[in-house]
């Protein structure tokens, strides 16, 4: 019984810990990852340019980017 308290507050102690500060950047896109990516699909217009000359995630990531940002 003892163990089982012990676990449960130790994957509650991780669980609070894993959310706390889930919004940290409050939507302004500041890790750096995010900010690249949004500026490669900003770069893409699907009628004259559709090569985003950055593949380091993969294109479909920007693409589906692109997609929804339209």
């Amino acid at each position: 019984m003892k163990n089982k308290i012990a676990l449960i507050l130790i994957l509650l102690a991780a669980f609070f810990i894993r959310i706390y500060g889930i919004n940290w950047d409050q939507g302004f896109h500041l890790h750096p990852d995010e900010r690249m990516l949004i500026m490669v699909a900003d770069r893409i217009n699907f009628f004259k340019n559709f090569n985003p000359d950055f593949f380091n995630y993969g294109s479909l990531p920007v693409y589906i980017l692109k997609g929804f940002s339209q």
